[in-house]
């Protein structure tokens, strides 16, 4: 989930001078709550409390009520049946400015009721948008987007935000209820288990949280596994794209977004990952979830889990029911398109009439703008397969920088590709096999560190 309702959204709105934070603000380093306090002249109306009980009064008035946090537009007066209404000094200056003061007036409000009095700001009336623009100036819409994980708010600053950076954390905690720390992702992604490198700004240095998406919970420790809230209609779209009680098998798992939710909707699921503590916070989120007699879990390299337990349960599946309905997702964008290699040859030794149903591979990688074609390529590459265009299905799933796209591309695993025989390993075509270029390529098959700048 993406707080820009908070933020982002927020930067469209245009203050009224008098209820922007002091001026003396700008540029402030640490901190100091004590340095927004200030008195504002605002207009008022005195009014009978009775008249509060109308519905077209009270409907003309919230159109130029005073709106901050904290203050209450509606406040007792000093004499009894009687309130007073703060009014918005940009909306409503004066009694003629007043928007529906005819409505007002039939019911016994009049200019004599319009007056101004002072009213005493401080920190806690104003929002993070407010203080972040009145602090950082013109630089502070390029805070407006950032993640939620749980209690954790995870930025991407920029650097001309270095110096602002705490004050920019300690502001979201202290300004977001549901945030209890914020960090700042300092460098890429560099490891094989996707781990994000960042620093805490402001909070508790806890990492430790859950979150939920498609009705279920995720536990997880961000420092020590991957998710990316940015995902979580993805995630939605393809586990409502696989049909319930199919077979998925989840190849770089995590901690369980696809796999769980589709157990959810009765489908069987094999969920594999590397990392051993996604693997733990799979288990955990399997339990949690109650999905344990739909979901096998498994710490294993990729290639070693294609090539084990789930050619082992094909196997096992085609034989009781060939027309059984699988699916397996690849979702490791750097380098899933490199693992396609080891479908290559998978069933070379064995020997079985065609299945009815072939398993439907989802492959979830990074794209160039300006190289479309070179994904497939790369697909067919490691495939040794020439896979036709048309047999692809590719889906745009976000843009993760300007000239670069996350794409997920879908197409069946045809029955020649998973039964070639080793001494075959070439690209094949139709009904025959072409010796070109591609058949001396051996397939990329970085397996153990990944280029990923886009968490």
């Amino acid at each position: 989930m993406l707080f820009r309702r908070y933020l982002g959204l927020l930067w469209i709105k245009t203050m009224s001078t008098s209820l922007q934070p002091p001026a003396s603000i700008r540029g402030m380093k640490e901190l100091d709550r004590n340095a927004f306090q200030k008195t504002i002249d605002i207009p008022c109306l005195r009014t009978p409390a009775r008249a509060l009980l109308f519905p077209p009064v009270t409907a003309t008035l919230r159109k130029s009520l005073l709106r901050l946090p904290k203050i209450k537009a509606f406040q007792p007066a000093e004499t009894d049946g009687e309130k007073i209404v703060l009014l918005d000094p940009e909306k409503a200056p004066a009694w003629d400015s007043i928007d529906g003061r005819d409505v007002l007036e039939q019911h016994g409000l009049s200019a004599e009721a319009f007056h101004r009095r002072q009213i005493c700001l401080s920190y806690a009336n104003f929002s993070p948008h407010e203080i972040l623009v009145a602090v950082l100036g013109d630089s502070a819409p390029n805070v407006a987007g950032f993640s939620s994980v749980g209690h954790i708010i995870h930025l991407n600053l920029r650097s001309e935000h270095e110096p602002y950076k705490k004050i920019i954390g300690q502001v979201l905690v202290d300004k977001i209820p549901t945030c209890r720390t914020v960090i700042n992702k300092i460098n890429q992604i560099e490891n094989e288990y996707r781990n994000i490198n960042y620093e805490i700004l402001a909070g508790v240095d806890d990492l430790t949280t859950v979150v939920k998406e498609s009705n279920c919970s995720f536990h997880l420790d961000y420092s020590q596994v991957y998710w990316n809230p940015r995902l979580s209609t993805e995630h939605e779209r393809l586990v409502k794209e696989v049909p319930s009680n199919c077979v998925l098998y989840d190849v770089f798992a995590g901690i369980g977004p696809f796999a769980i939710p589709a157990a959810k909707k009765k489908c069987e699921v094999l969920a594999n990952d590397l990392n051993p503590v996604s693997y733990e916070y799979l288990l955990k989120n399997i339990t949690v979830n109650k999905v344990k007699d739909r979901v096998q879990a498994f710490n294993m390299d990729g290639r070693d889990f294609i090539h084990g337990p789930m050619k082992e349960d094909l196997l096992r599946r085609w034989k009781d029911k060939p027309e059984v309905v699988t699916h397996v997702v690849m979702n490791l964008p750097a380098l899933a398109a490199d693992f396609v290699d080891a479908f290559r040859e998978l069933f070379h030794d064995v020997n079985l009439p065609v299945p009815a149903g072939l398993p439907v591979v989802h492959v979830y990688a990074f794209e160039k703008n300006e190289d479309k074609d070179g994904l497939l390529e790369r697909v067919r590459t490691n495939l040794r397969y020439d896979l036709k265009k048309e047999a692809v299905t590719r889906f745009f799933v976000r843009q993760v920088a300007p000239s670069k796209d996350m794409v997920r591309l879908r197409f069946e695993l045809p029955w020649e590709l998973l039964t070639a025989k080793p001494k075959n390993s070439v690209m094949e075509s139709s009904s025959e096999y072409l010796t070109n270029d591609l058949t001396s390529v051996e397939p990329n098959v970085k397996r153990r560190k990944v280029l990923d700048g886009n968490p």
